[in-house]
C-alpha cells in the first residue's frame, strides 16, 4: 500500500508540480522536513 501512495504522490508531483517557481515553495520544503526531523528525535527515545 506504500509503495502505491509513492508511486501515485511521485506521477502527480511529475504533471501537476509548478517546476520552474520551485524557489517559492523552498521554505514550505524546509519547515515540512525540519518538522520532520524533530518529531523523529523527540519520538524515538519514547517509541524505540
Amino acid at each position: 500500500m506504500h509503495c502505491i501512495l509513492v508511486i501515485l504522490a511521485i506521477i502527480l508531483a511529475y504533471f501537476k508540480a509548478d517546476w520552474k517557481k520551485w524557489e517559492r515553495y523552498y521554505p514550505t520544503m524546509l519547515y515540512i522536513s525540519v518538522g520532520s526531523f524533530i518529531y523523529e528525535f523527540i519520538s524515538h527515545s519514547h517509541f524505540h
